[in-house]
């Protein structure tokens, strides 16, 4: 062991350790002096000059003085030293008590609750129900005539017949709801049913009429999907990683890779876009899209695609994952067709009411999810 090492101990001892030591050291070289002293004779002389000389009693009281003057300098040492501890253990007292005093103002402060990434998604998809719902209108980019029609008259015309015949009869059922026209051969006769029912007029309702009372049913009932085009995000391993970076670098003054870092935040990225893509894989039936949709011309249709926000949380591929809906070129409202024509390129709103033709595909590389369009407004 150096000398360095031992001084580097010794300051780190405990303070009565290192009193004693200090006076080991000390009475090591005052033994180590008079040695020297008796060796060279020195001592036997210093004692004929002291008991010849007649000021021998001041060279006495000079070296009594060093000694004193030691002694003081060294009581001198260690009392700067235990007022030197004591403040220390002051300060570690009151730095306790500052920290005790927070965390209890802390815990008795109301903090607001983190919002999961699942509510916020809740919330925005309340909020286009609750558009979609009170939609006063809409007109029509592309709408299927004849499918709306059909499912208009399939799910509102028979329950709107059976409730005019109950109140004349009184006695529908859920058995005879199907079979109106027996019920009515059987209550006026068949010889008068073709007239009374020529006298039977549902009011007109345009197609535009038709469909936004059909979507509102299918969105109260649950029947059409809302929000597929949203992303849903959990950042909860991604948030606690840059929390032990930021730890390592502001506590310990470590700097680690940059690559690697970026590496394993793409990664944490795609494992908190995992909610989305599994969604987008598993979407089927109907659904209700909104958002800005590319228009761009593909021999007789239009091909309007939206980019999905799930990309910015994955690593870049040739195919980005997006929702797409092709709609004929004649088809167009007269309205809107020179619209589509002058926005090839571009960035249009659109709400899209459809079913999913073909959902996205991680296993064989299909990263769009396609819709077959009933209305386009």
């Amino acid at each position: 062991m150096n000398w360095k090492d031992f001084l580097s101990r010794v300051r780190v001892a405990p303070q009565g350790f290192r009193r004693l030591i200090i006076l080991y050291i000390s009475l090591i070289a005052v033994l180590v002096f008079l040695r020297d002293l008796l060796k060279a004779g020195e001592l036997q002389r210093i004692r004929e000059v002291l008991s010849h000389s007649p000021n021998w009693i001041g060279v006495v009281a000079a070296m009594a003085g060093l000694l004193a003057g030691a002694a003081l300098l060294f009581f001198t040492w260690s009392r700067n030293e235990q007022v030197m501890n004591e403040r220390i253990r002051s300060l570690q007292y009151r730095l306790e008590e500052d920290y005790l005093r927070m965390r209890r103002y802390a815990e008795e402060t109301p903090k607001e609750k983190p919002r999961s990434s699942s509510k916020k998604l809740e919330d925005i998809i309340g909020g286009k129900k609750n558009r979609f719902l009170n939609l006063p209108g809409i007109a029509f980019h592309f709408a299927d005539a004849s499918q709306i029609t059909n499912f208009y008259n399939d799910y509102f015309k028979e329950p709107t017949v059976a409730g005019m015949v109950a109140e004349i009869t009184g006695e529908v059922d859920a058995e005879v709801k199907g079979s109106i026209p027996q019920l009515l051969e059987a209550r006026i006769g068949s010889k008068d049913i073709g007239k009374w029912i020529s006298t039977i007029r549902l009011p007109d309702t345009s197609l535009s009429g038709m469909f936004l009372r059909y979507q509102r049913e299918n969105i109260k009932s649950g029947a059409v999907t809302l929000g597929i085009e949203e992303v849903e995000i959990e950042f909860n391993e991604l948030q606690a990683f840059d929390e032990v970076i930021g730890q390592l670098t502001t506590r310990f003054g470590l700097t680690l890779d940059a690559a690697l870092l970026n590496k394993q935040r793409a990664l944490l990225k795609e494992r908190a876009a995992e909610r989305t893509l599994a969604k987008l894989e598993q979407a089927t039936g109907w659904v209700l899209v909104e958002g800005r949709f590319r228009i761009d011309l593909d021999a007789d249709f239009y091909r309007c695609s939206y980019i999905h926000p799930v990309n910015e949380y994955l690593s870049p591929q040739s195919t980005p994952v997006s929702i797409t809906v092709l709609l004929p070129v004649k088809s167009m409202e007269a309205s809107f067709a020179g619209n589509y024509a002058a926005s090839i390129g571009k960035l249009i709103p659109l709400k899209v009411y459809g079913s999913v033709w073909q959902p996205i595909d991680r296993k064989t590389g299909v990263w769009q999810l396609e819709l077959t369009p009933v209305a386009v407004y």
